[in-house]
């Protein structure tokens, strides 16, 4: 008795291409292209296209986050210029964590009374 696999092409590359741009951006460039996107969404993937796909949206994140530590690099620069000091950067982080430790708190009472609204 042989085990019967299925098996199929793997998705063209340029096809792979759009879904990945628009599952990054949520934009397509016509309507001909949506069409495209919702028909190819509609397909089975093989390993191949999702090991493609990873690789594109970590490419995508990686390009993100060295923008992103570009900016802050250049930022920190500007602070130094300013005249900010390990002791302000410190006071300012601090005042940064309490802010958001007490937004958290705010949303997590918020949550509860809704929930508790919606359990009424």
């Amino acid at each position: 008795m042989t085990k019967h696999v299925n098996s199929q092409d793997p998705i063209k590359t340029k096809d792979l291409q759009e879904v990945l741009t628009y599952a990054v951006t949520q934009e397509v460039a016509d309507e001909k292209a949506a069409k495209r996107i919702k028909r190819l969404a509609k397909r089975t993937v093989t390993v191949t296209d999702v090991v493609a796909i990873v690789k594109g949206m970590t490419a995508h994140h990686d390009q993100f986050i060295t923008q992103l530590m570009d900016k802050v690099q250049t930022q920190e620069r500007v602070l130094i210029k300013l005249g900010a000091t390990d002791e302000t950067i410190q006071e300012a982080t601090k005042e940064y964590y309490e802010e958001l430790n007490a937004k958290r708190e705010e949303l997590l009472a918020a949550q509860k009374s809704l929930e508790a609204k919606e359990e009424e």
